[in-house]
């Protein structure tokens, strides 16, 4: 899912563009609809706020240069060791976040 892009303001007061994209999917469809009235739409919003709030609190030199690690951590690996706040909400609506990247800075 290609989400809109965003402006973001920097920790050094730089607004950036950035776009991006959530790779998804969605493990109990009943439970995904039953919970959350539109379920891509409630995704997509979570996933530009989380990412409105990381990005702002680096500096741009650190979000050109942390550009892998800062999507690792937005996402749920395999690992039980990566936590994130985004994927874990997103988890109690039986959508399991795949992978998140942007781009486009």
């Amino acid at each position: 899912m290609l989400c809109d892009t965003l402006k973001v303001l920097t920790k050094d007061s730089v607004t950036v563009s950035v776009d991006a994209v959530v790779y998804y999917r969605v493990s109990d469809a009943t439970v995904s609809v039953a919970n959350v009235e539109n379920a891509h739409h409630s995704t997509r919003l979570l996933a530009q706020t989380t990412l409105r709030n990381v990005l702002g609190t680096k500096n741009l030199s650190e979000i050109l240069s942390e550009r892998e690690s800062i999507a690792a951590s937005m996402q749920v690996g395999y690992s039980p060791c990566r936590i994130s706040v985004f994927s874990d909400f997103m988890a109690q609506y039986k959508i399991h976040v795949l992978r998140y990247n942007f781009f486009n800075i």
